[in-house]
């Protein structure tokens, strides 16, 4: 039975941008940079990325990047730059549709994180004004206590956002199948230690290499 559907009420706060004392990340994959970039020199918006999820590869002295994240902190009102300040819409799914969107943006506010091979926790934002509406749906989804009935809840009330998240989840445990797939064909070489000295040579002086499926 569904007992809550979500629906985005454009409050701004907290997906789209940062709030006081919060240390806010949206994670972006190489492909979705690119797209964003093009839209924003298309649609005149500010964007701005660091590159978040690297990993040094001393073979070849380059870094690869996993992900990035979106730079709110150098951007207006730390906010995403294709957030409409007026009624804060997304200006994406405005004119692009809601799959244009990058994946974690798709998924708010579900997060699911692997803790190992067996385990997985998830998450709804407490801090999305429609989670707090449903404060008695939210509280149910907590009572449950086996996988198939949490996974069962959030794919009845959240369908999009739920297969976004798992999305998400398939491609960061991509990244490092693809890392040692590479180093058994002997094309990089990953060390399991890199020092804070290292990073900081390594960082402004090496090339960086997207990792994205299909670009083999």
């Amino acid at each position: 039975m569904i007992i809550m559907h979500f629906k985005c009420n454009g409050c701004a706060t907290p997906c789209c941008a940062t709030r006081e004392g919060e240390d806010k990340k949206i994670m972006l994959f190489p492909e979705e940079v690119a797209f964003l970039e093009h839209q924003a020199v298309e649609l005149a918006r500010p964007f701005a990325v660091l590159e978040d999820m690297i990993f040094p590869d001393i073979k070849n002295r380059v870094i690869l990047v996993g992900s990035y994240r979106i730079y709110l902190e150098m951007l207006p009102s730390n906010a995403c730059g294709f957030m409409r300040q007026e009624n804060h819409w997304c200006m994406i799914q405005e004119l692009l549709g809601l799959e244009q969107k990058p994946l974690v943006c798709q998924a708010y506010p579900i997060a699911i994180k692997t803790v190992d091979a067996t385990t997985k926790e998830y998450f709804l934002d407490t801090g999305c004004p429609f989670i707090e509406e449903h404060v008695v749906a939210y509280a149910r989804m907590k009572d449950l206590t086996t996988v198939v009935e949490v996974e069962g809840f959030l794919r009845e009330n959240f369908p999009v956002e739920f297969r976004a998240a798992n999305q998400i989840v398939n491609r960061l445990a991509w990244i490092p199948l693809r890392l040692r797939q590479l180093e058994q064909e002997g094309k990089i070489q990953v060390p399991d230690e890199f020092t804070a000295e290292e990073w900081a040579e390594a960082l402004p002086a090496w090339d960086r290499v997207d990792l994205i499926p299909g670009n083999e």
